[in-house]
């Protein structure tokens, strides 16, 4: 055996081995090579899935906003969209006056809610405890109560449906609201509250609802930014609702009665059966508008 130290099998190397022929680097380990394998792979994987869900459910797409596409719908058919929507077994997700703040448009809602006859539409995201949403909720639970037809629709997260709002959705639903729930994280549930069950599409993960609208009578729209929310009544927050008549009023009534349902929400979709929520108004207006 050399002086320097081996092994029968593997003489040791000496200094002039050493100098002709520089030994050579150990090869890394075959687990390390499969780690970095899996990690690219992994990150490949992940990428991939970003993109698809952003393309599908965060990417924003702007639209322009007059003239109408073809397939716009107007004013005309929208109660004829509306029915054959309503037909679907397992749907897929004139004049204006600016109220400015809520000192002044939250009342004039409260008061178009105590006048409404037949039917109230209301869809909301925020609404958290306080002042305004005891309002509200007190105002459409009393019209449930008096034979109206109140239905509404949520957004689970900015509602805050099982958190700190809890108790006004258990007033509303013991009145007879009719409510549904958009749900933008897992689970996704449709169905009226406390009566939905898993939707297998969960098709509405990442689509979050953010509008704030209010249907009356089929009659009267109101369309705005503010939440039922204190802050929007207190001045630290500068917001806008509109209130409107006339022909654009069916446009509003379809976009929520589709979503409602798409929702979950019952609906019927026999011909003639939505007449009620589509009445014709008095005069078609003077202000060209579009529904975004």
């Amino acid at each position: 055996m050399n002086a320097i130290t081996g092994s029968p099998e593997q003489p040791a190397r000496s200094p002039l081995d050493e100098a002709i022929e520089p030994p050579r680097p150990a090869r890394p380990k075959r687990w390390r090579r499969r780690l970095r394998r899996v990690a690219i792979a992994s990150g490949i994987v992940l990428l991939a899935g970003y993109l698809i869900v952003w393309w599908v459910a965060l990417r924003f797409v702007e639209n322009p906003s007059w003239p109408p596409p073809a397939d716009a719908v107007t004013s005309n058919g929208a109660q004829a969209i509306t029915e054959e929507f309503a037909r679907r077994d397992n749907p897929r997700r004139d004049d204006v006056r600016l109220h400015l703040d809520g000192p002044e448009f939250f009342p004039a809602m409260l008061a178009d809610i105590e006048a409404a006859e037949g039917s109230i539409h209301l869809q909301m995201f925020g609404m958290t405890p306080g002042e305004i949403a005891g309002r509200f909720t007190e105002a459409l639970a009393r019209k449930a109560r008096s034979g109206v037809e109140v239905r509404l629709i949520v957004d689970f997260y900015g509602a805050k449906v099982d958190a700190g709002s809890r108790p006004y959705f258990d007033d509303l639903t013991a009145a007879g609201v009719e409510v549904v729930v958009n749900n933008v994280f897992p689970l996704d549930r449709d169905g009226l509250l406390d009566e939905h069950a898993i939707d297998s599409w969960q098709d509405e993960v990442g689509q979050s609802d953010h509008r704030k609208a209010m249907v009356v009578d089929g009659r009267i729209g109101w369309v705005g930014g503010a939440g039922f929310q204190d802050h929007f009544n207190g001045g630290t927050f500068h917001d806008v609702f509109a209130r409107v008549e006339g022909d654009v009023v069916r446009q509003m009534q379809a976009a929520f009665l589709t979503s409602f349902h798409s929702l979950g929400g019952p609906l019927s979709g026999e011909p003639g059966s939505l007449d009620r929520y589509f009445p014709s108004p008095p005069g078609p207006g003077t202000i060209r508008k579009t529904l975004l």
